[in-house]
């Protein structure tokens, strides 16, 4: 077929070949298919070869008609009436008619002439355009059981899929068997900009529970490590019925408790440097990141808190305990553990005082674990610390701006960089109202 100069036609092959680089092809518009050396180029408008170096017989050919018109046999006519000792036959023909519904007659014809071969008709009028994705993976899958559902997504948005079909597709991309242990971490990572994800997030997540977490470890951030327990929280808080919050309250302790031959999160200072100073720059402000996502309700802000209080009883006296006894007293006015309080109040009395600022509001660590940043912290001022009832009036009064509990959760398991600037969203899940 010539080339397309209508807007619907050109559109339409600038998304087959956005999906062609996606999956990995090597694609070719305007192919040309000769019958003999001496007989008359026949281009198809799309062809994908497995990559560059094979450029002779492509693995699936497209054709694209603006309508279907008097001409449309020619196309499958050209590829399928070749000798196959001249022209080897494509894995696939996908024939796609951008407008119109009514040539039924012409369609019908061809669908009869062409439907025992590998051939089929999509009419992008009746909404075929998902099917003809779901068939175009069909193939892919008998070459491949391998996607990169980022590079797939991006593509189908070339191609005009709508939000809501982008996630069918690659549902169904996992379903027939590509790459399916990379789809929740991938759901997860699409979630944050696409809110198309954002209703199906429970039921995978759920899912993942009950296979006992094989995947979410695949996410690109190092807080992966913690995905199941950052997941439950999320599920836990997001429960309208006390019952579902109950339970997966249960879950996330489940995990914390059972998951390995030790707690996984512990005041297991002796463990490693590594998490020596993850426990005391941010284990605090994690903890009331996981209280906040589950809204100060069941027994995992407590228990963990404990671990926070544990921790401070076991490190030495020398060491800077600021960032972690300002963050233990924050979960203890919280949650209403007055003898937690108290001993932040030690801790700080011991670590070179902190004024009431950096007390309500603690600075966010300045930079990574391992870089030796320190963070910044002012002189105590002489206002000396609050009772624990003072304080939580003062800092409910003060982080009483909103915040979204579903992007905070989507940040830091996609963001490696989250925890640097974080302190005040989850200063502010913390500390909104349950009911929030």
């Amino acid at each position: 077929m010539g080339t397309h100069r209508l807007p619907g036609g050109k559109s339409v092959i600038e998304g087959l070949s956005a999906i062609s680089r996606a999956l990995g092809y090597h694609v070719v518009e305007e192919f040309p298919i000769q019958s003999s050396a001496t007989a008359p180029e026949q281009p198809v408008d799309v062809a994908w070869f497995f990559d560059d170096a094979e450029q002779m017989y492509p693995l699936m050919v497209f054709e694209i008609e603006t309508r279907a018109g008097n001409t449309i046999a020619n196309n499958p006519l050209k590829v399928f009436a070749q000798d196959n000792r001249v022209f080897q036959k494509p894995l696939f023909f996908f024939h796609i008619i951008v407008e119109g519904d009514s040539e039924i007659s012409r369609i019908n014809q061809l669908e009869r002439q062409y439907g025992t071969y590998n051939y089929r008709l999509y009419r992008f009028a009746l909404s075929e355009r998902t099917t003809l994705l779901r068939d175009i993976l069909g193939q892919h899958r008998r070459l491949s059981c391998s996607i990169d559902y980022n590079k797939l997504h991006a593509a189908l948005s070339v191609f005009e899929v709508t939000k809501e079909d982008r996630f069918e597709v690659l549902v169904h991309a996992r379903d027939v068997g590509l790459s399916p242990d990379a789809f929740l971490a991938a759901a997860i990572r699409l979630a944050r900009h696409d809110d198309a994800f954002l209703p199906h997030l429970r039921p995978l997540i759920e899912a993942e529970e009950r296979d006992g977490w094989p995947t979410i470890g695949l996410l690109p951030t190092w807080w992966a490590t913690w995905g199941p327990m950052i997941a439950c929280a999320w599920l836990a808080g997001q429960a309208t019925a006390p019952e579902d919050a109950e339970a997966w309250d249960d879950r996330l302790m489940t995990w914390q408790d059972h998951n390995a031959f030790m707690p996984m999160f512990c005041a297991a200072i002796e463990l490693s440097r590594d998490y020596t100073d993850f426990l005391l720059r941010l284990g605090g402000p994690f903890v009331a990141f996981i209280a906040g996502l589950m809204r100060g309700r069941g027994k995992a802000p407590i228990a963990l808190c404990e671990v926070l209080v544990d921790t401070l009883r076991r490190i030495p006296q020398s060491w800077d305990s600021r960032q972690l006894a300002t963050w233990t007293m924050h979960l203890a006015a919280r949650l209403d553990l007055p003898e937690a309080y108290r001993l932040g109040e030690r801790s700080i009395g011991g670590s070179r005082g902190i004024s009431r600022r950096d007390l309500l509001t603690p600075p966010s660590v300045a930079a990574g674990l391992d870089s030796g940043a320190t963070d910044d912290w002012e002189e105590l001022d002489g206002s000396g610390i609050p009772t624990i009832s003072t304080f939580r009036r003062l800092a409910r009064g003060l982080h009483s701006e909103g915040c979204d509990r579903t992007a905070m959760m989507l940040a830091l398991l996609n963001d490696p960089s989250y925890h640097l600037s974080w302190n005040r969203n989850v200063l502010a899940s913390l500390w909104q109202s349950d009911s929030d």
